[in-house]
């Protein structure tokens, strides 16, 4: 299984701008990518592993979002920038 959380952190932080609207695209670009890369593989992939790559990109997409929760734009500049800072640490873990 790939490890989708480390690619969507750094994507994330890559953006110019992170608001949900564009993280949302993001994730259904990665969504359609995923599939499509799976569906191509030689020898074919069955069901039920293209299904539990999609539960561990969606869990990816839980954990960058829930992490970035509290910088919600009502908390002050410095939370987002450590939310931000936080996202960055994790994505370069890898």
């Amino acid at each position: 299984m790939a490890d989708y959380y480390s690619v969507l952190a750094r994507a994330v932080v890559d953006l110019e701008t992170s608001d949900v609207a564009t993280r949302q695209e993001l994730y259904e670009r990665a969504r359609s990518i995923i599939v499509a890369e799976l569906r191509r593989q030689n020898p074919r992939i069955s069901a039920l592993t293209i299904t539990r790559e999609q539960a561990a990109l969606e869990a990816a997409i839980r954990r960058v979002e829930t992490e970035l929760a509290p910088a919600a734009p009502s908390r002050s500049t410095r939370r987002i920038s450590d939310q931000r800072s936080q996202c960055q640490r994790a994505a370069h873990r890898g």
